[in-house]
């Protein structure tokens, strides 16, 4: 188990802890009893509570301060109580009062050792927090001497996080980026600490790290260098791939059958209401589409629905113009390079790190907290979350019966045979992707592209 009492020491203030092998690490000389963080909640600690049974048993929230450490809360720490109620104007004469009164006042740790500073960050109270800095409190901003061993900025970062989190899991909702005010109240903390926000201003800071950008390097603040070239990946391949599936699939001035529609590639992110459409000149100005998708992706230009209907009609109207006059919309392209991307991602069957993982190109581009972050790509570059997009198709009843009947006779067929396209370019259909030959094929095209 991982105990102080085992040998186990803690990483400097954080909750982490490690174990030397060698004998003579220094980290073997400090007794558990020295544990840090251990002396720290000894000094600070809540005050006891019922057991957990009982409070149950009472109607009590075993998650929920008790009405006497409430009020015990209240009558020793009125300032730390007042920061977490009160974000009014009159927060700031409160603060200003006891400053006049007793500046000492504002400098008393709570019972988990947090000073106001960090009681205002957490509870996200600018104005709380604009007034302590403004009052000189920026000694405060360095303060680790707490059950968490975090400073302010710690805090408000964690915060932040956990925000974002709970909101994308729990909630399984759309993160829409940090509020300014977290931002800004960061970006004067770390002003006010002589940290390096590689901004010049609060707004430049606010425009990079909105989206949680970790790199520096994100277009937008959300659109990471990686982000960029997996969708990339998909683009060229349609763009390869689509003229021959259209010389090969289609009859001169016919529309192909709506049953013939999943075995063109990206057949199936085309809506059935398009198929009376559905000629050679309008899969043409669909390949299009992905050109011009690709073009904005691999000059790493700002890529939203917009640009790329601009570029598109601008850059290849001849093709493209049929398409749009059907009906024929620049998202069911961004769709299909959003979600191929993403299945084959880390957070899918990372079968595009199995191909890129080692590229020189790829492995030279810097890491992101926003590499991975598909569904606010998606958001942003205009794929409405609340809109069911592709695959369109839904199998009939005929369908499931062939299936099925398919199934039975697979069952009969030898386990070692390869029934997968000898060149490994699969065809995407619902839930499919890009096989890891095809992108192979791809590698010399985009070292040279981009």
């Amino acid at each position: 188990m991982i105990r102080p009492q085992n040998g186990f020491r803690r990483i400097g203030r954080t909750q982490f802890f490690g174990y030397s092998m060698d004998p003579e690490h220094p980290s073997h000389r400090i007794l558990a009893s020295e544990d840090v963080q251990q002396s720290v909640r000894e000094e600070f600690s809540l005050p006891p509570q019922p057991p957990y049974h009982e409070m149950l048993a009472n109607g009590q929230d075993p998650y929920e301060m008790s009405d006497n450490i409430k009020r015990e809360r209240q009558q020793n720490f009125p300032i730390h109580c007042a920061i977490v109620s009160d974000a009014s104007g009159s927060i700031a004469q409160l603060i200003r009062h006891a400053h006049e009164a007793d500046s000492q006042s504002l400098y008393a740790p709570d019972q988990v050792g947090f000073l106001p500073m960090h009681v205002a960050v957490q509870a996200k109270n600018k104005l709380a927090f604009d007034t302590l800095l403004e009052l000189g409190r920026v000694d405060d901003l360095q303060n680790h001497h707490n059950t968490d061993g975090a400073t302010p900025v710690q805090v408000l970062r964690d915060s932040m996080v956990s925000g974002r989190e709970f909101m994308e899991t729990m909630l399984s909702a759309s993160w829409t980026g940090y509020s300014d005010a977290d931002l800004s109240m960061e970006y004067a903390a770390k002003t006010a600490m002589g940290m390096d926000t590689g901004c010049a201003t609060v707004q430049d800071y606010i425009d990079q790290n909105k989206y949680g950008c970790t790199c520096g390097r994100c277009l937008g603040g959300w659109l990471s260098p990686r982000m960029i070239f997996q969708p990339t990946v998909k683009a060229a391949f349609s763009m390869d791939t689509m003229p021959m599936e259209g010389a090969f699939m289609f009859e001169r001035r016919q529309i192909i059958d709506g049953s013939d529609v999943d075995s063109l590639y990206n057949g199936e992110i085309i809506p059935p209401s398009l198929y009376p459409s559905l000629y050679l000149s309008f899969y043409r100005g669909f390949t299009a589409v992905f050109r011009a998708a690709f073009d904005i992706l691999k000059r790493s230009s700002p890529f939203t629905a917009d640009i790329v209907r601009s570029h598109a009609l601008s850059a290849y109207s001849h093709e493209t113009t049929f398409f749009f006059d059907k009906g024929g919309k620049v998202e069911y392209a961004l769709d299909a390079i959003t979600s191929d991307a993403r299945d084959q991602s880390m957070v899918g069957d990372r079968e595009f790190y199995t191909t890129f993982g080692d590229d020189d190109k790829f492995v030279a581009l810097p890491t992101c907290a926003n590499d991975n972050e598909f569904g606010l790509v998606r958001r942003m570059v205009g794929l409405d979350p609340e809109k069911q997009w592709g695959p369109y198709r839904q199998p009939d009843d005929d369908d499931e019966d062939m299936d099925e009947d398919e199934n039975d006779s697979d069952e009969d067929m030898d386990d070692d045979v390869d029934t997968s396209d000898e060149e490994g370019f699969g065809r995407r259909g619902p839930g499919g992707k890009i096989g890891a030959a095809a992108m192979i094929a791809l590698l010399q095209r985009l070292a040279a592209a981009r």
